[in-house]
């Protein structure tokens, strides 16, 4: 991977419609310089039929990689310039957590559930706007914003979870 992926931004998930990973993928494209943007997912309908619409759009800076082993999908992590997350809608979002836990800038969808969980600890953009998600990979290229992700890792912990969810099984038996 070292020698294919430089300056790249990462996507991990499902391409599922909500996903909104096409809207992603042309506002990538109008990205001026040497980036590459990276979407990893499972090898399934979904992605087969976002790798089909990619090729009619060819562009040789985004990469859809599949079913990839977790210590690769690590060094992603590690090695990327920032996740992009631009989901209309989300429970959750765990590879927001993910990035955060390797110290990545989040450049995700200004929706409810991220604001409230990151508040000012992410790069927001409307999920709906190709431009402004354009503009807010442009601005991360820029200015570098950092954030501090601490507080909101300290509070999410899978530890702490693992600990209560366990607490409440033997509260029930």
């Amino acid at each position: 991977y070292q020698k294919k992926f430089k300056n790249f931004f990462l996507y991990t998930g499902n391409f599922y419609p909500h996903k909104n990973v096409e809207s992603l993928i042309d506002a990538f494209k109008l990205i001026k310089g040497d980036y590459q943007l990276v979407l990893i997912a499972p090898d399934d309908y979904f992605t087969r039929r976002l790798e089909k619409n990619l090729l009619k759009k060819s562009t040789d800076r985004i990469f859809i990689l599949k079913n990839i082993p977790r210590k690769d999908l690590i060094w992603f992590y590690k090695n990327c310039l920032g996740l992009i997350h631009p989901s209309l809608s989300e429970g959750f979002g765990l590879t927001l957590f993910e990035a955060a836990y390797f110290k990545k800038p989040i450049i995700a969808s200004k929706i409810d559930v991220f604001e409230e969980l990151w508040g000012e600890n992410y790069l927001s953009f409307n999920p709906k706007d190709p431009k402004d998600i354009r503009s807010k990979i442009e601005f991360f290229l820029k200015k570098r914003p950092k954030f501090s992700y601490k507080k909101i890792l300290e509070k999410y912990s899978f530890e702490k979870m693992t600990h209560k969810t366990l607490k409440l099984y033997h509260n029930i038996v």
